[in-house]
C-alpha cells in the first residue's frame, strides 16, 4: 500500500481507519533494534497506557529504497523526538540489548540528551541481564545499514562525544 504511493503508513491511517481519527501528535519516541518480533516491542510499551501516542520509524517514515525523507534531511526523526509534545524517549531492549549496537539508536539517544528529553528503558527486567549493568557502549561495535548513515552519525558523535550517550543511558538505568 505504501510502496506504490511512496508515503509513510501513518499518512494512510485516516483514509483506511477513519473511526480511529487519523494520526495523532506523538507523546513518546520509540528507539529499538528491529532484532526481535515487533509484538515484543509493542508489549514493552504497555506501561505507557492507552493515552500514549508513540512515534515509530517504520510507520512515520517512507519505507522505500530511496528513503525519501533522508535525501535532504539526515535527522528527519529529530522533529518528533525533540517536539514539545514528546514527553520522553523509550529505549526498547531485547535480551541482548542489541539496540545499543545500532548507530541510529545511539544517535537518537544523543539528540534526546541534548534536548533534555527523559530516557526510559523498557522492559526494566532486562536491565539486570544486560551489559548495561557493567559496561559502556562500544561505538566501534555499532553499525548502520548504509555507509553514508554511518559517516554522518560518527561525525555527529565526534562533535559531542559518546560519553554523553553513555552518561544518559547509565542515568536511565539508575532510575529504572
Amino acid at each position: 500500500v505504501t510502496k506504490d504511493r511512496r508515503v509513510p503508513f501513518v499518512d494512510l491511517m485516516a483514509d483506511r481507519w477513519p473511526d480511529l481519527g487519523g494520526p495523532q501528535t506523538a507523546t513518546h519516541f520509540m528507539s529499538h533494534s528491529w532484532g526481535q518480533c515487533f509484538i515484543e516491542d509493542l508489549s514493552a510499551l504497555d506501561f505507557l497506557g492507552e493515552d500514549a501516542y508513540i512515534w515509530v520509524c517504520c510507520f512515520a517514515m517512507t519505507q522505500d529504497d530511496d528513503r525519501l525523507e533522508l535525501l535532504d534531511d539526515s535527522e528527519v526523526f529529530a522533529e518528533a523526538l525533540v517536539a514539545q509534545t514528546t514527553i520522553a524517549q523509550v529505549l526498547v531492549l531485547d535480551r541482548e540489548a542489541s539496540a545499543l549496537t545500532r548507530l541510529w539508536v545511539l544517535f537518537e539517544v544523543l539528540r534526546a540528551y541534548e534536548h533534555g528529553k527523559p530516557l526510559t528503558i523498557s522492559p526494566p527486567s532486562l536491565l539486570v541481564q544486560s551489559r548495561l549493568m557493567c559496561g559502556a557502549i562500544q561505538l566501534e561495535e555499532a553499525f548502520a545499514a548504509k555507509a553514508s548513515d554511518r559517516d554522518y552519525i560518527l561525525g555527529e558523535f565526534e562533535k559531542t562525544g559518546l560519553s554523553n550517550v553513555n552518561e544518559r543511558i547509565f542515568a536511565a538505568v539508575e532510575h529504572s
